[in-house]
């Protein structure tokens, strides 16, 4: 979904990742967690989806990250393999930085981190509090 609104100049640094996703034999490797969180008060009656696109290489956070938000659902995932990234943000202290940036998808305000390594279909599980 991202990559489908995000500006085109940015698809170059994206090969990999397109790569990746045309080859359905690659379920992938060291992929960046997904995190995700449930807020009544962040109710969205139409899906949506920001993309944020880091403008200066000299900060370590993500080169692309989208937040979609479906419902009470709020999802926020990195595209993997920019060749604009040196850290693939495959494990939560990877994720620190991030944090500092961007404090509003930390796991301190609810949001909660996993891996989705391979592409086999999973069951998506939340505690409702």
């Amino acid at each position: 979904m991202a990559l489908s609104v995000i500006d085109t100049k940015e698809l170059t640094s994206l090969q990999l990742t397109l790569d990746w996703l045309n080859d359905e034999n690659n379920s992938g490797t060291d992929l960046p967690l997904v995190g995700s969180m449930i807020k009544a008060e962040f109710y969205v009656r139409e899906p949506r989806i920001t993309v944020i696109t880091r403008i200066k290489d000299n900060l370590e956070t993500p080169h692309v990250m989208a937040e979609l938000k479906v419902g009470y659902y709020n999802f926020l995932f990195i595209l993997p393999y920019s060749n604009k990234d040196k850290v693939k943000y495959c494990t939560e202290s990877q994720l620190a930085n991030l944090f500092k940036v961007f404090p509003q998808f930390s796991p301190d305000v609810g949001w909660g981190y996993k891996s989705y390594v391979n592409n086999t279909m999973k069951k998506l599980s939340f505690q409702l509090i």
